[in-house]
C-alpha cells in the first residue's frame, strides 16, 4: 500500500492513501512505498529505518514568494516636453472653464435681478401706467414723424420750384408755368402756347 502525506489531496494526481502529516505519530509498518509532500525529515527518517522507501516531493500549495522588481525609468527631455504640455493644456481647459462658469453665474444673476425689477413693476400700478403713457408719447412721436416724412416726399410745390429754378422758366413744362402765372392771379388763354405762357411771365 503507497501512503501519501500532503495537506491537501487536490492537486495531486496518484493513487495511495492520503495521509495528513500533521497527525503523523508512528510510521505505517504495512506502507510498500511512501511519498511526502513537503518537509517532513521526521516522518520520512521513520519509515527509512523500517526500509520503506521514501520520496519527497515539493508541496503544490506552496505559496510562491512574488518577486518585486522597481524599474527607475529616466525622465527624457522629450518626455518631459510631453508633461509640460500636458499640464499647460489642463490649466488652459481649468481657466477656460472657470471664465464659462463666472460669465454664467453673471448671467443667472442678471436675469434674477430683472425678474426682481419686472415683478416689483408688476405690482406697481402707478410706474406701469406711467410706462404706458411714455409708450403713448412715443407712438405719437413716431405717427407724427411719419407724416412729415411723407409730406416731404410729395410733390414739390411751385414756390419751391420758382426757388430753385427763378430765372430758368424756359426749361419749365407748359402745366409748370400756368400753375406759376395761376399763383401770380395772371391770367392767360388755355390754348396758350408755351411761348405766350413765358411772354406773361413778368421779369424781375
Amino acid at each position: 500500500m503507497k501512503i501519501i502525506y500532503a495537506k491537501k489531496s487536490t492537486g495531486i494526481n496518484e493513487d495511495g492513501s492520503f495521509q495528513n502529516p500533521k497527525y503523523f505519530d508512528h510510521p505505517d509498518s504495512t506502507a510498500t512505498s511512501v511519498v511526502i509532500y513537503g518537509d517532513y525529515p521526521d516522518i520520512k527518517d521513520a519509515y527509512e529505518k523500517l526500509g520503506i522507501s521514501v520520496e519527497v516531493r515539493k508541496n503544490p500549495h506552496m505559496k510562491v514568494e512574488s518577486l518585486t522588481m522597481n524599474v527607475q525609468v529616466g525622465v527624457t527631455p522629450e518626455l518631459q516636453q510631453f508633461i509640460d504640455d500636458a499640464k499647460a493644456e489642463c490649466k488652459k481647459v481649468a481657466d477656460e472653464n472657470k471664465d464659462l462658469s463666472d460669465q454664467l453665474k453673471k448671467s443667472i444673476d442678471d436675469l434674477q435681478a430683472e425678474r426682481v425689477g419686472f415683478t416689483a413693476f408688476k405690482n406697481d400700478v402707478v410706474a406701469m401706467q406711467a410706462r404706458i403713457d411714455e409708450l403713448k408719447k412715443i407712438k405719437e412721436g413716431i405717427t407724427a414723424n411719419l407724416v412729415e416724412a411723407d409730406q416731404a416726399t410729395t410733390e414739390p410745390s411751385l414756390d419751391m420750384v420758382v426757388i430753385k429754378t427763378n430765372t430758368d422758366y424756359a426749361d419749365w413744362t407748359v402745366p409748370q408755368i400756368k400753375d406759376f402765372l395761376a399763383s401770380k392771379e395772371i391770367g392767360f388763354k388755355s390754348s396758350a402756347s408755351k411761348d405766350e405762357l413765358l411772354a406773361l411771365i413778368p421779369r424781375e
